[in-house]
């Protein structure tokens, strides 16, 4: 198999609005540019990054002309996620939503406690659901009743 992304050319870039700034990569800085500028203005786009940190920074800090938009390197490599995240944790890119280099588990650890704090109620009462074995009609919590037919029946 033939890997595509080996000798390719990618432009790592910075867009810097006030204090903060965003750190990212591309093959075609130009598009990249254009396509940071509707993703910032329109709402209605289909991969709702309109609501990124990013474009959500820059329309409360004076708009898209406030921006500060560089290219810093051009390397041709494999590596290009890697390489991203070195540079948006030596440039502090606050602004950057995702990680390029994905952790699965950190990941899973922070929707799971975001998906807790706002399903408190809701995880807390299927948690007391009560129910009967339909074998012996002993009364206990729903969850314990697969636990109970296994160990009693």
């Amino acid at each position: 198999m033939i890997d595509i992304y080996v000798d390719m050319e990618y432009t790592f870039y910075k867009i810097q609005v006030g204090n903060e700034c965003y750190v990212g990569s591309t093959n075609d800085y130009k598009s990249r540019m254009i396509q940071h500028k509707h993703s910032c203005h329109k709402e209605k786009d289909s991969n709702h990054k309109y609501e990124y940190k990013l474009y959500d920074y820059i329309r409360n800090n004076g708009g898209w002309e406030q921006c500060k938009c560089s290219w810093f390197a051009k390397v041709k490599t494999d590596k290009r996620n890697i390489i991203e995240a070195n540079y948006i944790k030596l440039f502090n890119a606050t602004l950057n939503t995702y990680s390029p280099v994905y952790d699965k588990k950190k990941y899973q650890k922070e929707y799971g406690k975001k998906y807790r704090e706002q399903n408190k109620k809701k995880l807390c009462e299927q948690k007391n659901v009560k129910g009967c074995c339909d074998i012996c009609g002993v009364e206990m919590l729903q969850r314990s009743i697969p636990r109970h037919k296994r160990n009693i029946h």
